[in-house]
């Protein structure tokens, strides 16, 4: 029985050629586009689920709250809380920690690298974490000071095929024994690092405190003796803080609360970055749900216009005997071979497209992620779930007709004002006019974050890092030198650039009864001359003031948030006095996400160096300009790589995710437009082919062609008006969501929503008119004669 249903289903797919063809191809790049966005998603789902016992592992996350001045959290807080968690916490079977990200130079002999991401770790890493060991023993890796594991990518990097156990590295200008090699952290794993380095290490070294008394630097992780216990834990951990924190800070009006966050949802939940990650999640399923809806509504479109045709096969059927059932399974069988040809074609496009998208979002996943169980089952669920939405509306819509009125097709088109099919259209373009006006207001507000004033020079500015010991104790001489090669404007010293934030430390401001957490940057006097940023009240530091080494400068929105109505004089402490001599405007350290805060500018770094020089170069001979530059930094520091980026390619680079999720959503809609305008194109197909002859008489009678397009094209602008005006009011909302998390944002304006409905009107005209043209063009008899 069901071999002559995929019998009869072959035959009228070869023999509506054309029918089937615009049906197919509508599916196939909706199944494509949709299985490229399941990727993304289930990538994004996956994190740090490859950990053995993941559900038993959970990261350490403190809320910091100050009186009158709200509240403040990160996972990065002391040393000090893993070890009493472990030993007064009989719920946690084992604890480590791990230090924020280290960059700096790694070396062994004459071969050095630049890393970014060495971490301090203890040598409980690998009982809670499930990195792959390549070399070295379990049991006595990071056990001892200055032992060091390099992951596999590093080693390679620094010791080609020589085996590295037992060398010693220099990182920073400190010695480590390599103990083992770790293969690199999976590409879903939120904890990134190039190296791991003994944590008994750092208390040998002097200037780094320790203790409750000591930095915020440091991450703990903590492993369950079972995994239902945490809100156990996070009750516990509440005496706990108060016996060594809280008690003492109470009179400061601070205090310290710490819960575990599970291992598994920090990547979504927790990170910096969660928010965007979660909108971008929830903004591909939706665009997936609206591809997978539009191809289905074409399908469905075109089926039941199509009707016209199969209306006498359907009545022969009836007459012979053929029961609605009997039909009904007929028609299904028909979709679903035409589905099974669109997840082919569907697959074969994906593997000459994923190259492509791993290059532009990112290598993110492995491409036997396709033929993975999970994979395989969304794949053929979907197939039968698109089957079934697809083919049961017109299979129960052909079955339902009587004999008499499918074998009559004059008096089947009479009767047929298809108001279902213009609803689906209607819905097709209120998906597409919404992906254009979110699409055009994505990139509106990255092209504003992008433009923005940021109250300080960016263009032209040429960052060079000072990665060593060596460079860093030079400064000065390399400063001095590159200030006089011609096309050096200007050149500044500072412990950060203004991409991502600066550091904070604790200040009592003169006026406070307590502390607060306060950015802060140190740079020397060319500062602000370099960067552009306006003084508006007192002084520069000045080499004529030898106080100026204890003075700071402060921004407005310092003076503002602290109620200083005389700023200049004022004092901050942090170890001892140090007075306010001028004011700057607010400019931009931080991200778009982020507000203008307070800030301190220090002449003189708590570390005794700065880290990076700051070099306003001539546009016009950039490339003698930074060769002239390197030469110069190699002839003082030969043993130090030359290290270097401009300023507004790094402030570019942080908006690089956002960037990629706008330009995901512009080839997302572009599918879907695609998609819409092929059933609109085989709408109009059928819809002038069933007023053939009407075309025909209007011509005789002296229609113009002009005149024929109108008459195809006035039953679908109502719908797109219709369209644009739902799509607008949901587009709105749902990108002020999205604007949300940005600090600096626009407010999306009238003109984008009806340059989208604009776009689509034209294209939608241009489909029809294709079409209509050739149809209007057509000699009138023939088209009387037609049947």
């Amino acid at each position: 029985m069901f071999k002559n249903y995929f019998k009869t289903a072959f035959r009228n797919v070869v023999k509506y050629k054309g029918h089937t063809l615009i049906n197919i191809a509508g599916l196939a790049v909706g199944i494509c586009a949709v299985m490229l966005i399941y990727l993304y998603i289930s990538f994004e789902l996956s994190y740090d689920s490859f950990h053995k016992g993941s559900e038993k592992i959970f990261r350490v996350s403190v809320i910091n709250e100050i009186k009158d001045k709200g509240t403040s959290e990160g996972a990065v807080f002391l040393d000090a809380l893993a070890p009493v968690i472990k030993n007064e916490i009989p719920e946690v079977e084992q604890t480590v920690r791990v230090s924020d990200e280290k960059p700096g130079l790694l070396s062994n002999g004459q071969k050095q690298i630049q890393i970014n991401s060495a971490r301090y770790a203890d040598s409980t890493f690998l009982d809670i974490f499930s990195f792959e060991l390549l070399m070295g023993n379990h049991k006595q890796i990071l056990n001892k000071p200055f032992t060091a594991l390099l992951t596999e990518e590093t080693s390679d990097k620094l010791f080609g095929n020589k085996n590295p156990i037992g060398q010693i590295v220099d990182f920073n200008d400190l010695q480590f024994e390599v103990t083992g090699i770790i293969k690199n952290p999976p590409l879903n794993s939120h904890l990134k690092f190039n190296m791991l380095l003994s944590f008994g290490s750092l208390y040998q070294m002097k200037n780094v405190f320790m203790g409750w008394n000591g930095g915020n630097q440091y991450i703990t992780y903590v492993k369950l003796v079972n995994k239902n216990r945490s809100e156990t834990v996070d009750k516990k951990l509440v005496p706990l803080m108060w016996k060594y924190l809280n008690k003492k800070l109470k009179p400061f009006g601070w205090k310290f609360t710490a819960y575990l966050q599970p291992l598994k949802e920090i990547h979504l939940k927790y990170d910096d970055q969660n928010q965007t990650r979660l909108i971008n999640i929830f903004v591909f399923s939706i665009v997936a749900i609206f591809i997978l809806l539009i191809a289905c509504i074409n399908y469905i479109n075109l089926t039941i216009a199509g009707s016209l045709k199969r209306s006498k096969e359907v009545g022969v059927k009836k007459v012979f005997g053929a029961s609605r059932i009997e039909l009904i399974k007929q028609f299904i069988a028909e979709s679903f071979l035409i589905i099974i040809i669109s997840s082919v074609i569907s697959i074969a496009g994906l593997y000459l497209i994923i190259p492509s998208y791993k290059k532009f979002i990112g290598d993110f996943f492995n491409t036997d992620i396709l033929i993975s169980i999970n994979s395989i089952a969304v794949f053929a669920g979907g197939a039968v779930l698109i089957s079934l939405i697809a083919s049961l509306y017109p299979a129960f819509y052909l079955s339902r007709m009587t004999p008499l009125a499918a074998i009559n097709e004059n008096r089947l088109q009479r009767s047929s004002k298809f108001n279902i099919r213009n609803a689906l259209i209607l819905l097709q373009f209120v998906i597409s006019i919404g992906m254009i006006s979110s699409t055009l207001i994505i990139s509106s507000q990255l092209s504003f974050v992008k433009h923005r004033d940021l109250g300080f020079r960016k263009e032209n500015i040429f960052v060079l890092g000072l990665n060593s010991i060596e460079s860093r104790a030079k400064y000065l001489t390399i400063k001095n030198e590159i200030s006089k090669i011609t096309g050096v404007q200007k050149v500044t010293a500072t412990s950060a650039i203004p991409i991502n934030g600066f550091t904070s430390n604790g200040y009592l401001v003169e006026g406070q009864n307590a502390p607060n957490i306060i950015n802060v940057v140190d740079a020397d006097k060319d500062f602000l001359d370099t960067y552009k940023i306006k003084l508006i009240s007192g002084r520069n530091f000045s080499e004529d003031f030898g106080t100026d080494k204890d003075s700071y400068l402060v921004n407005e929105e310092f003076v503002k948030q602290y109620g200083l109505k005389n700023p200049l004089g004022k004092t901050i402490n942090r170890n001892s006095p140090h007075k306010i001599i001028g004011v700057v405007t607010d400019f931009s350290f931080a991200s778009a996400y982020e507000k203008i805060s307070p800030l301190i500018i220090t002449s003189q770094p708590e570390s005794g160096s700065f880290n990076y020089l700051s070099v306003v170069i001539n546009s016009i001979n950039i490339v003698e300009v930074i060769s002239a530059i390197s030469k110069t930094f190699e002839n003082i520091c030969p043993d130090t790589p030359f290290d270097y980026k401009f300023l507004d390619e790094a402030l570019a680079q942080v908006y690089h995710d956002e960037a990629n999720f706008r330009t995901l959503f512009v080839y997302f809609s572009s599918l879907s437009i695609l998609i819409s305008i092929t059933g609109l194109l085989g709408l109009t197909i059928f819809s002038l082919t069933q007023k053939r002859k009407e075309i025909g008489i209007r011509k005789v009678l002296g229609a113009s062609v002009i005149n024929i397009i109108k008459l195809a094209y006035k039953e679908y602008l109502l719908i797109i008006l219709t369209a644009f005006v739902i799509a607008s009011l949901l587009s709105k909302y749902f990108m002020d969501v999205w604007l949300e998390k940005f600090a600096f944002r626009i407010e999306p304006s009238l003109g984008l929503f009806l340059l989208s409905g604009l776009i689509a009107i034209v294209i939608s005209f241009i489909t029809v008119t294709v079409y209509t043209v050739k149809a209007a063009m057509a000699n009138p008899s023939d088209s009387l004669r037609y049947e």
